[in-house]
């Protein structure tokens, strides 16, 4: 029988000057009592309704709840709990499950508390139309207490969506995998026609396999590291991490984001290559897909030099890489600029895929996995995928 951890806290014995006593946590579990309630729990303000929810849930998990989002002139509906410490200067790490049916919906805040005064406050990023794993690490210095709060936005746009949040089994995965990029990978909620291959690439694999897409919209090589994004990743702890960035970095040499191909974009590369081994990671880059702009000499080529960086980089390292540039400029020609609109999310869109495109994508990658084994991924593979 599988055994829960706490619903909210994995706290980890970690190194602080030497072996630190481990927080003595009592926590009680996502379970709704007769009454309706979560026993210990404060809330939840801004919920319409809440139910226990025990289908459609994270691998090795077998409950968790679901909330309706109501309307809530007082800030965002949460779930609140204190867990009073009784050792200082421990690092907590603080761990949930949630998923939402709207883009940036739910997800996780902590406040250390002193002598019931606030001194910080922390925040997770927003969970996504899949389950998603949102872990806060909290040195909790002289605190006396922490305030472990489930949170949804309650604006008027969220009115009636539904969120939930589940507990964390106890039950380690056989792999961890991250996903890593921009709009071309991220999750999109079930409404939008959107989907990044990110979102779809853990359909190939069976549940023993704990995927994480911390692919961002609007993010560069150069600014999900600049942003603190790639640390997230880091403390999730994955064996392996999947990379591709381009499309922003291409932008006009103005913008925030941009990146020189042969230069800066190739150096950042590098650089998330290093720190992937570093942490005990196996990276593998993904070159960007090209848009699907057509020209009179064939594809609009923008991209192409970011993939030859790509490349570069893959074989002075010694990295795996998945060539989805020639591979979508090949796709594409074949199409034709009609042909290949139902990849897209719509007719106008020229970069961001429909179901089925991401799904193209994420069947080219399993397809180089195959036939290019990287460590032990294709023992996971799922034979139904198509």
């Amino acid at each position: 029988m599988i055994r829960f951890l706490s619903p909210l806290l994995i706290v980890l014995l970690l190194f602080f000057t030497g072996f630190l006593p481990a927080v003595e946590i009592a926590n009680p579990e996502l379970t709704i009592a007769d009454d309706g309630r979560l026993p210990e729990w404060r809330g939840p303000a801004g919920a319409e309704q809440m139910i226990q929810i025990t289908e459609d849930l994270p691998p090795g998990v077998e409950q968790g709840i679901q909330l309706t989002v109501k309307e809530f002139s007082m800030g965002d509906g949460s779930l609140v709990q204190r867990i009073y410490l009784k050792e200082s200067n421990q690092r907590v790490r603080i761990s949930y499950w949630a998923k939402s049916e709207k883009d940036r919906t739910a997800y996780v805040m902590v406040k250390r508390i002193k002598e019931r005064k606030e001194l910080e406050r922390i925040r997770s990023d927003y969970s996504g139309s899949s389950w998603k794993l949102l872990t806060l690490t909290v040195e909790t210095g002289d605190a006396d207490a922490l305030d472990v709060i489930l949170r949804w936005r309650t604006s008027e746009r969220y009115v009636g969506s539904r969120c939930s949040f589940a507990m964390v089994s106890a039950q380690e995965p056989a792999l961890k995998v991250a996903t890593v990029g921009d709009s071309i990978v991220q999750d999109y909620p079930l409404g939008n026609s959107r989907r990044g291959w990110g979102q779809i690439l853990p359909k190939a694999f069976s549940d023993e396999v704990l995927f994480q897409n911390f692919a961002i919209g609007g993010r560069s090589s150069k600014t999900f590291r600049e942003r603190g994004d790639w640390q997230r990743v880091l403390d999730f702890k994955p064996d392996y991490i999947f990379i591709q960035f381009g499309h922003n970095d291409s932008h006009e040499k103005s913008k925030p984001e941009s990146t020189d191909a042969s230069t800066e974009y190739y150096e950042n590369l590098k650089w998330y290559v290093e720190e992937a081994r570093k942490a005990g990671a196996t990276p593998v880059l993904v070159s960007p897909p090209h848009r699907r702009v057509f020209t009179a000499n064939g594809i609009w080529e923008v991209l192409t030099p970011y993939a030859n960086s790509m490349k570069k980089v893959g074989a002075e390292l010694n990295v795996p890489v998945i060539d989805l540039t020639e591979w979508s400029k090949q796709l594409l020609l074949e199409l034709g600029e009609e042909g290949s609109i139902p990849l897209y999310s719509d007719a106008k869109d020229r970069s961001h895929y429909s179901e089925k495109g991401a799904r193209l994508m994420a069947g080219q990658i399993v397809m180089f996995l195959q036939e290019n084994p990287v460590g032990d991924l294709a023992d996971y593979f799922q034979a139904s995928f198509k």
